[in-house]
């Protein structure tokens, strides 16, 4: 297996690599301070969700942290919950996606797994070829 390839994403120094893979949900904090599973669908310029799913893919932080990066499917933007507010990109951790996401952008990558504050990300590991 070799080491990702990840291309720059946005100015925040985001970077982005591997397969995009459909999520369909997110576990979200509610309001209240509990954990909710909420269905996320691609939205439209008009505001109306045209699929009933987003995709995500691997992204690396400057500080070298592997979470995913969710974005809409066919459009720009994405919703959370049926009144969510339209979002272009989110950067979630391994805990927040179904475990069939997770498996699916966790196989591209040799990876150790770390936990802090709650939040499962992983760190690539480097390896040696020849």
């Amino acid at each position: 297996m070799t080491i990702m390839d990840w291309k720059l994403v946005d100015s925040s120094g985001l970077r982005a690599g591997g397969k995009k893979v459909p999520i369909k949900t997110l576990k979200v904090l509610d309001d209240s301070g509990c954990h909710r599973r909420y269905r996320i669908s691609t939205v439209n310029e008009s505001s109306r969700a045209i699929t009933n799913f987003a995709q995500g893919r691997l992204a690396k932080d400057k500080t070298g942290r592997v979470g995913a990066r969710i974005t809409g499917t066919y459009s720009s933007f994405f919703r959370v919950g049926r009144r969510g507010n339209l979002l272009p990109s989110l950067f979630v951790s391994f805990n927040a996606l179904s475990k069939k996401a997770q498996k699916a952008l966790l196989k591209q990558i040799k990876y150790e797994l770390i936990e802090e504050d709650g939040a499962v990300l992983a760190r690539e590991i480097k390896t040696r070829e020849g």
